[in-house]
């Protein structure tokens, strides 16, 4: 059985419905519904986004807004891999055991 979170047909059906309650908010109060009505989809709205956030953490929230993720930091090397860092103050490199 395949993994739900590498299928990306939910994620597309969720954002659908998403998009699809903000939308019925932002018209409910542009015709004038009743504010209970919009603030059960403004809720509702919350409530996907919540739901998304338990189920599959930060990272397929961020999917879901096409949001980048954020960035990797650096793996610098460490100090004794450094050329430099093996010379000695006479700038000669140090004497190789035999």
């Amino acid at each position: 059985m395949p993994n739900p979170s590498s299928d990306p047909t939910p994620l597309v059906r969720t954002r659908v419905k998403l998009v699809a309650c903000a939308a019925l908010a932002g018209a409910g109060t542009w015709a004038g519904v009743s504010w209970w009505a919009v603030a059960v989809l403004l809720v509702t709205c919350a409530a996907i986004v919540a739901a998304v956030a338990v189920a599959d953490g930060p990272s397929l929230v961020r999917a879901l807004f096409f949001l980048p993720s954020p960035p990797q930091p650096v793996r610098r090397r460490s100090e004794g891999t450094h050329l430099h860092a093996r010379l000695d103050t006479s700038g000669r490199a140090p004497a190789q055991p035999r």
